[in-house]
């Protein structure tokens, strides 16, 4: 298992700061630790496929952007004991995603 450190940005979309300007809110940045079981060239691949179904959904407010800052090799957990550590998987993400709205 591998927990991927990311830079995740979130902030206004190009449609909203064309559209709001100045008024558009202030983009935000936070580290945050993504696990996966996936090899890496495919856990990244779930993370731009996540920024894509966000873009779609969300498109015309907000826009999410993950920059990789390290790459671990952990224990495989269980999703119990992610949940515990506040680690998302980053193979259900677009999926989860797609199916809460």
């Amino acid at each position: 298992m591998l927990l991927l450190t990311v830079n995740q940005w979130l902030g206004p979309s190009r449609v909203a700061t064309q559209r709001l300007g100045d008024m558009a809110f202030k983009p935000r940045t936070e580290l945050q630790g993504i696990a996966t079981r996936l090899p890496l060239a495919e856990a990244i691949a779930s993370l731009k496929e996540y920024e894509v179904v966000y873009r779609e959904r969300f498109g015309s407010s907000l826009a999410v952007e993950f920059s990789l800052i390290s790459v671990s090799v952990i224990d495989d957990l269980t999703d119990e004991e992610l949940d515990e550590a506040r680690v998302s998987l980053a193979e259900g993400l677009a999926k989860n995603l797609r199916e809460s709205g």
